[in-house]
């Protein structure tokens, strides 16, 4: 694949002082409004009309799908993106390709040499929450916002050939290891790029200190914006915790030293990994938790939500959403975003595959 895929770089100056200058901030889109922001997030697909209600039910069964794509964005989404910018932006003031520093700190030598004037302002980003909650399509719609990877040729009559990779996305591996959070790394990195380069050195038989020298100095040669990490409970189940501690020192480390900032995504069970060390405590709270917490009952965003999704009825002859309707859902789903859009489409199916004809509480 070759680079043309990838978003040539367009440097619009910010107006802000400490971005101005800076390329690998000057490339990315204008920062948003809110009402931006909703807009671009959110997605509505096509609503079923008469017509499609009165398909046969075969195909009314493909209609309901289509509540998995709706995407309503709420205030949390707007607190997400607006830290989610500056953490990016932040993160590149101290990583100015144009200051000799970080030139020096780019070196493959560069870790020898301490005191070369580097200073790190990556912060961390923490998004905890249950599981179904949306945190991860949260977080997807609102990467999707920047092209994952830019490429620079000139920046002011200077040449400036470099590749900016701005978001990487890991998986945290299902057993909590090391090796297998740097075959992670690698693979992601590989897709982002639309190569087969790194891949390889995820293979077994490498020492894990040689991969994780490799991914440090990665983040810097592709000025890695901000590492997504995903589902960090799996790291309190992972064996023995000597992974997990030598993994979050690491996540510090990478953190200082290639200033690359962090955002930790996962559920209250990773809550522990942060309790026990004090610099991974101080590390996780960087910009705060953002908390995807089910819906209280008397939450007026919940009956915005089930609304819009009620909208998206495939049965005959929809039903008006009543009061008791919206108690019974919320009795059967406390609040779960998930659950919510599984107990409509499950409860159409029944209908349509029955024969009724409207939903009803029963």
């Amino acid at each position: 694949m070759s680079d043309s895929s990838f978003a040539p770089a367009d440097y619009i100056s910010t107006g802000m002082p400490q971005y101005d200058g800076n390329p690998l901030i000057e490339c990315l889109p204008k920062i948003l409004s809110d009402v931006d922001v909703v807009r671009r997030i959110g997605n509505t697909p096509a609503r079923p009309n008469e017509t499609e209600r009165a398909m046969d039910p075969k195909l009314r069964g493909h209609g309901i799908n289509r509540l998995k794509d709706v995407v309503v964005p709420f205030e949390i989404h707007l607190r997400l993106e607006d830290l989610f910018s500056q953490l990016i932006r932040y993160g590149y003031t101290g990583r100015n390709p144009l200051h000799a520093s970080t030139v020096r700190h780019r070196l493959p030598s560069s870790a020898e040499i301490k005191g070369h004037g580097f200073m790190s302002t990556a912060e961390t980003m923490t998004l905890i929450g249950l599981s179904g909650m949306g945190k991860t399509t949260a977080l997807n719609a609102i990467a999707k916002l920047y092209p994952q990877v830019i490429s620079h040729s000139k920046y002011k009559q200077q040449i400036f050939i470099e590749t900016q990779v701005v978001w990487l996305k890991i998986e945290c591996p299902h057993d909590g290891s090391l090796r297998g959070f740097c075959a992670a790394f690698f693979s992601s990195l590989d897709a982002a790029l639309g190569i087969e380069k790194y891949s390889s050195r995820g293979s077994t038989g490498r020492s894990i200190s040689v991969m994780l020298q490799n991914i440090s100095q990665l983040c810097k040669t592709y000025f890695i914006g901000a590492l997504i990490i995903d589902e960090m409970q799996h790291l309190c189940s992972s064996r023995g915790g000597q992974d997990r501690e030598k993994l979050l020192n690491f996540f510090v480390t990478l953190s200082n030293d290639a200033g690359v900032p962090l955002v930790y995504v996962g559920t209250n069970a990773m809550l522990p990994l942060f309790s026990g060390v004090l610099r991974n405590a101080r590390r996780a709270a960087g910009m705060g938790p953002i908390a995807f917490d089910r819906f209280s009952d008397d939450d007026p965003f919940w009956a915005h939500l089930v609304s819009q999704l009620w909208a998206y009825d495939w049965t005959k002859t929809p039903a008006p959403l009543t009061g008791r309707l919206l108690s019974k859902i919320y009795d059967l789903t406390q609040g779960n975003t998930d659950f919510l859009v599984k107990l409509l489409m499950l409860s159409q199916r029944h209908a349509i595959w029955e024969g009724i004809d409207s939903i009803s509480p029963a």
